[in-house]
């Protein structure tokens, strides 16, 4: 069964597409506003990529009013593990390696 702590443990590419980034981010088990994707994940449209997460993707988001900025919501991602499990395989796919794996470039492990 896949954990949030396994989300947590991927290692990103390079250069992660910023939807990536914000699914990393809320599968790791964190919440987040717009104030917070703009700071820490340099996310600047973060209502619109939650859109494409839930519309294009199929997450299920929780959305609840901001308790310390009324005119932000929280967003975070439903914990079920058929949640993690979707949101971990989209990350592979997205270029976030499973560092349980150990990658060669050809060449015979020592």
């Amino acid at each position: 069964m896949t954990t949030r702590q396994d989300i947590r443990d991927l290692i990103p590419p390079s250069q992660p597409r910023k939807i990536a980034n914000v699914l990393h981010y809320l599968a790791s088990g964190n919440s987040l506003n717009s104030i917070e994707a703009e700071t820490l994940l340099d996310e600047h449209s973060l209502p619109s990529t939650i859109s494409t997460l839930k519309n294009k993707y199929g997450f299920e988001i929780i959305r609840i009013d901001d308790p310390e900025h009324e005119r932000f919501m929280r967003y975070s991602l439903d914990s079920s593990p058929e949640t993690t499990k979707q949101a971990f395989n989209l990350l592979n796919e997205w270029g976030y390696r499973d560092p349980q794996f150990q990658l060669f470039d050809g060449g015979a492990a020592t």
